[in-house]
């Protein structure tokens, strides 16, 4: 089954988007999108960093920190 959830930065903490906004990203945010699809008998996920051309520096901050503190948010970065 394949997979697609989207998080946006969201200040300190990302911020789960519903399925039906998924399709929806904008310029001046920054986005966390995991792609799960079966593999070799495990689901295999693929991690994706979406950064708006417009996205103040505190969003790359954050989503830069969040990374580096291999945080949890359901996923481990």
């Amino acid at each position: 089954m394949l997979i697609i959830q989207v998080w946006r930065i969201n200040g300190e903490q990302p911020t789960l988007i519903p399925d039906p906004e998924q399709t929806k990203l904008f310029s001046g945010d920054c986005y966390i999108v995991q792609y799960t699809y079966p593999g070799n008998g495990r689901d295999e996920h693929l991690f994706y960093a979406w950064l708006g051309r417009e996205s103040v520096p505190v969003s790359v901050e954050n989503y830069d920190r969040l990374q580096r503190q291999g945080s949890t948010i359901g996923i481990i970065f």
